[in-house]
């Protein structure tokens, strides 16, 4: 049990130690590529301000410290849970965040499940056949629509589904004036979750038909087949072998995700972070900005961790040779 604790906490203060990196790299960059923090707080209007009154609000609003002692300040509010007050919306970031985290997490965590069980199905299927013609024709589909960015491939079902044939709307998360529910949802959620979908999927396959042929030439599938058991069987044992690169995949995915979430969410009007993340970027609001990225960063980094946790629970010898690293 010890050991479990102090494996945990290990893999913790690594998650937290990426996120700071993350958050640092980040602040550094939004400072330098966005500009003058109070021209986006107050727009045209700071031009009709003075210099010295332009002084006072920087010193009210922290700006006249150095790039890192700002961000140490933010850092140290983070960690006691405040994200700051956006620019636009005068309104607590996290309060922002909250509201749109539900509706990111529905979109993305189906879209990785169903993602993942149509490229086991079609990755599969692929191996049984490497390097036919049915594989290379598979091959050729799969990049096809890996090519085909994601906001094309909305808007295309968009324009079928819910201009064309009029039978899906076009944008939202729930009729007009109701709230979130998955029954009367569900129409909303068709269009991007299969645009995310056929693109998770559409990228994992590759990864499972490789992992699966290497399965099926070994050697312990090889005397399987020589004695006769079912292909059935020996698709079980081939796909459980491959679930240590399945998982460890899986948790670089969710990055991949987002980043194509973000497009989607715009493209259907979906209330999301990664909406909300454009939207932030626009209108140049840091606060809303850097907390929408702290929020991505740690939902990245927990997933690596809880892949690395999965792995070593199903394998010793990943956590005998982690806990050799660590003494």
């Amino acid at each position: 049990m010890l050991r479990w604790v102090r494996m945990i906490a290990g893999s913790i203060g690594e998650l937290a130690v990426s996120v700071v990196l993350v958050t640092a790299v980040c602040f550094v960059l939004m400072t330098i590529g966005l500009g003058d923090p109070l021209a986006a707080l107050y727009g045209e209007r700071l031009t009709m301000v003075s210099e010295q009154e332009a002084a006072v609000l920087r010193q009210v609003y922290g700006l006249d410290r150095s790039l890192f002692a700002q961000y140490l300040t933010w850092l140290a509010n983070i960690v006691q849970g405040d994200l700051g007050i956006s620019y636009w919306e005068g309104r607590p970031v996290l309060d922002m965040l909250g509201e749109r985290l539900g509706a990111t997490l529905v979109l993305t965590v189906p879209a990785l499940i169903f993602g993942y069980i149509l490229a086991v199905m079609l990755g599969t299927w692929m191996a049984e056949r490497a390097h036919s013609a049915g594989d290379r024709l598979a091959h050729a589909g799969l990049f096809a629509i890996w090519s085909v960015p994601t906001f094309l491939s909305g808007l295309v079902l968009l324009f079928v589904f819910g201009v064309w044939l009029e039978i899906l709307p076009i944008g939202g998360i729930a009729p007009l004036g109701e709230t979130f529910g998955i029954m009367h949802s569900l129409p909303y959620l068709v269009l991007p979750l299969t645009v995310l979908t056929v693109h998770t999927g559409a990228r994992l396959t590759g990864i499972v038909r490789s992992a699966m042929v290497a399965e099926f030439a070994s050697d312990y599938i090889r005397s399987a087949r020589a004695l006769g058991l079912p292909s059935k069987t020996l698709r079980r044992y081939a796909l459980k072998c491959s679930m240590f690169t399945l998982i460890t995949t899986a948790s670089f995915q969710l990055p991949k995700l987002f980043a194509g979430a973000v497009m989607t969410e715009m493209v259907f009007a979906w209330p999301g972070i990664g909406r909300l993340l454009l939207t932030a970027a626009y209108q140049r609001d840091y606060p809303l900005l850097l907390g929408a990225v702290v929020c991505i960063s740690i939902l990245t980094v927990a997933s690596s961790l809880l892949a690395d946790l999965v792995c070593r629970m199903l394998d010793p010898r990943i956590r005998r040779r982690r806990e050799g690293e660590t003494r």
